[in-house]
């Protein structure tokens, strides 16, 4: 969060609950849908990228098959 707060990151993947609280406390984030972690057991999701590359748009992201990318700007 604190990446995404100073500019140095575009995207973060969070567990929904904590994105949706986070949202709305400080209102300077969006959350535009979901990534299915694992079924039917939990499994551990991580997105890295390098900053500006334009692989934090969403639909870059959707054409590889994610659908879950909380947004600061893009």
């Amino acid at each position: 969060m604190l990446a995404l707060a100073s500019g140095r990151a575009d995207v973060i993947v969070q567990p929904h609950a904590q994105l949706v609280y986070i949202a709305a406390r400080d209102n300077n984030i969006k959350s535009v849908g979901t990534l299915s972690a694992g079924w039917p057991d939990r499994s551990d999701v991580a997105v890295t990228t390098r900053k500006g590359s334009g692989l934090g748009c969403v639909d870059k992201f959707s054409r590889v098959g994610l659908s879950y990318l909380p947004l600061r700007h893009c």
